[in-house]
């Protein structure tokens, strides 16, 4: 797993460089006009005596473990901040991402999608699966073209290369904010104004129980922001290695009637939870 993530880091950043270099380097050009050169010298020395500090600090740790790509990527982002191009550089690491993600799953895995992603331009979509593996979340920007946004657990928003890669994926809450109802305003702008695609993945460790009242409150999203509900299984990434078959498996679109009430929910929930894991079987 983790060499898989070392090649997937690798191409991830190569790629990134490929996106955003142009806009980038006009945008420091730009900024440079109306900075001096000895702030920009100086925060450009600074920057690079820490990074030769920590280079020099525990050289072993460096350069190897998960934590090390967290820290490149983090890296990345700072720049992107200092020179004010964060939105373009998320937009390039998400892109980056996607296009990482299919040449490490075509160099190194069989890997198939199997269905068809039915979304259209002018409607909102939430896309859903149970989660094997926190390489799932990151195979589930090769369902569509478009930049979808996530929902994940605590857990998978802290483990180590997707809390770097999440930021840039976009993620409008955890489960427990989206099950309290805390960001239900952020995630209708996104599917319901803006019209967006909104990926939501549940650990397949997740107490019964909580796995219901994640999909309960997935379908009244569903219901109140007139977007339906697409189902996914993805099959043979739990204990990723070279060569491994990874099937995704794309299930026919749920609808949720805004004449739906809430006591209904419940039953709807548990055929929800059964089409996700009959997907996977």
């Amino acid at each position: 797993m983790e060499s898989f993530f070392g090649s997937f880091i690798f191409l991830l950043t190569s790629a990134e460089h490929l996106f955003f270099q142009k806009e980038f380097n006009s945008r420091i050009d730009s900024i440079n006009k109306k900075r001096c050169n000895h702030e920009w010298n100086s925060t450009y020395h600074l920057g690079k005596v820490n990074v030769m500090s920590q280079e020099n600090k525990e050289p072993s740790k460096s350069t190897s473990g998960l934590g090390f790509i967290d820290q490149v990527v983090d890296g990345l982002r700072k720049i992107g901040e200092s020179v004010q191009v964060q939105g373009l550089l998320d937009d390039a690491f998400y892109m980056a991402s996607k296009y990482a993600m299919q040449a490490v799953l075509s160099a190194a895995t069989k890997f198939k999608i199997e269905g068809k992603a039915d979304v259209t331009a002018n409607r909102g979509v939430i896309f859903t699966t149970i989660a094997s593996s926190p390489t799932d979340i990151l195979l589930m920007s090769q369902v569509c073209s478009k930049k979808m946004a996530f929902v994940v657990s605590k857990e998978q928003a802290e483990a180590p290369v997707l809390k770097s890669v999440l930021k840039a994926f976009g993620v409008i809450a955890d489960l427990d904010e989206m099950i309290a109802g805390e960001k239900d305003a952020e995630i209708f702008q996104w599917i319901r104004a803006d019209r967006k695609i909104l990926t939501v993945v549940v650990d397949e460790t997740t107490d019964p129980e909580l796995l219901e009242k994640s999909y309960e409150k997935v379908l009244k999203l569903a219901r109140d922001g007139f977007c339906p509900i697409i189902p996914v299984g993805i099959i043979g990434s739990k204990d990723l290695k070279a060569g491994a078959e990874i099937v995704m498996k794309i299930g026919d679109r749920i609808g949720v009637n805004q004449n739906v009430k809430d006591a209904d929910i419940g039953s709807m929930a548990k055929d929800v939870v059964e089409k996700l894991k009959f997907l996977k079987a």
